[in-house]
């Protein structure tokens, strides 16, 4: 007995040694901006290339806080690309693990490429836009294994790109030349920008890129389809689940307003009424300070950075409605769950004007019908109704725009017992709440969801 636990002791040491020796094993590429050295993945059906916190843009700190990203200038060191960087600055009371660590300098791409993608043998790409309600989530929250077997694995480069979040990405001063609107979704399009110009050093296809989201993640893709800030050639296909394309502007620039009053910025300057004088002093402010009057505001006013904004110009203060004429028709894989949207408002009205907006449903007499019709002593079942109505709406727009512009449009429905509620499908998609024993169900939709997500590559 005593010999066969040392044997086996012996054996996991080995095995856990073996795996930082294969860590160990670095690879370089070369981009326009330096040298970066990852490592190479051995675990999964292929080997796979990793490079982890790649900078795409200059880190948004100092004088570059609330202002848009500014493209990386060149190094002239090997960049150590072997560990994630800090998650972007976000609500961490239900982060976990990783998400942890947070900080103004996270604009970074994590890449994961099959190794026998090459410069003269490229594979597609997935862009995949981390979720989270545009408050919270990261792009480091997910499972290395699981991005690698699933994805990268087959011959694949897989991308993770950051983004600001909550009011250091979707700050609302009213005015677009102090405080740029949109910062996070800025960041998407520099990072895109970043990938036609980068990605094939890595081999990968930028010719060949699939915008993958879930949620918020799936609301900016949405969004980036219909913004004329958006070049058509980067992208070529969308796989998207549980988005909403809501604006509801106001949110932000009272959640703007709020922080600015907590901060004293505004009688600490000579003349408060120059928002430039405001913005510089609250540059000025202490990034955890302002995380916490963001989450003040949001516990004791209510208000709180709810995301996209249509004001400003990457949308030329249209609504996404008014956008569809944009639409960047591509191949496109959407769907949602059974029993989507169902959230934390208390407020009946507050929720006709946001998913109403999706359609531009804005006069009094609309809002006041959907009150009506929903508020009964705010019955849980109606109010759940509304917001599966308005996702499941959305999703078959999109899909008969898209079809009637001539390109194929896929569309599914995730009903499976304990993953129909808003992006209980997620598990299937990138590996998040994946249970670590799955049932014959779960374990026949994984691989119906794996080849599902793909058909689009």
């Amino acid at each position: 007995m005593y010999y066969s636990l040392y044997y086996l002791f012996f054996i996991s040491l080995y095995y856990v040694k073996s795996l930082e020796v294969l860590h160990n094993e670095t690879v370089r590429v070369r981009i326009s901006t330096g040298e970066i050295e990852g490592y190479i993945d051995r675990n999964g059906k292929s080997h796979v290339h990793v490079f982890k916190g790649v900078p795409f843009a200059e880190p948004p700190v100092g004088n570059l806080r609330f202002s848009l990203p500014k493209e990386k200038s060149p190094w002239h060191f090997t960049w150590d690309a072997k560990q994630y960087r800090a998650a972007c600055m976000a609500n961490t009371t239900v982060a976990t693990k990783l998400q942890k660590v947070i900080s103004e300098d996270c604009l970074y791409m994590n890449i994961f490429a099959d190794s026998r993608c090459t410069p003269n043998d490229s594979c597609p790409v997935i862009y995949y836009i981390h979720g989270g309600g545009f408050f919270w989530g990261s792009a480091v929250q997910f499972e290395d294994e699981f991005v690698i077997d699933r994805y990268a694995s087959d011959r694949m480069v897989f991308l993770i790109p950051a983004y600001r979040l909550g009011m250091f990405g979707f700050w609302d001063f009213g005015d677009d030349t102090i405080v740029p609107r949109n910062l996070g979704l800025h960041d998407m399009i520099m990072s895109l920008k970043w990938v036609q110009k980068e990605i094939l050093a890595f081999g990968g296809d930028p010719g060949r890129v699939t915008l993958m989201g879930n949620s918020a993640g799936a609301s900016t893709i949405q969004f980036l389809s219909v913004s004329p800030a958006v070049p058509r050639d980067y992208y070529s296909n969308i796989v998207i689940s549980s988005g909403s394309p809501t604006t509801f502007n106001g949110f932000n620039h009272s959640a703007t307003n709020f922080i600015v009053k907590q901060s004293g910025c505004r009688e600490n300057v000579s003349n408060p009424n120059n928002f430039s004088q405001i913005v510089d002093c609250l540059r000025q402010v202490d990034a955890f300070k302002l995380l916490d009057m963001a989450q003040l505001a949001e516990s004791e006013d209510d208000v709180f950075f709810d995301g996209i904004v249509s004001d400003g110009p990457l949308f030329h203060n249209k609504t996404f409605t008014q956008l569809l004429s944009e639409w960047k028709q591509v191949p496109l894989f959407i769907g949602a769950t059974k029993y989507e949207m169902y959230d934390h408002y208390k407020n009946i009205t507050i929720l006709c004007r946001k998913y109403g907006s999706i359609f531009d449903y804005s006069a009094n007499r609309t809002i006041q019908a959907c009150v009506d019709k929903y508020d009964n002593l705010m019955e849980k079942y109606k109010v759940r109704q509304m917001l599966i109505d308005s996702t499941h709406a959305e999703v078959y727009r999109e899909a008969a725009l898209n079809t009637r512009k001539g390109q194929p449009s896929y569309v599914w429905e995730f009903t499976m017992q304990g993953h129909n509620m808003h992006a209980g499908d997620i598990s299937f998609m990138i590996g998040t709440h994946r249970p670590i024993v799955l049932t014959e169900e779960e374990r026949v939709t994984n691989q119906a969801m794996y080849k599902a997500m793909t058909i689009l590559k």
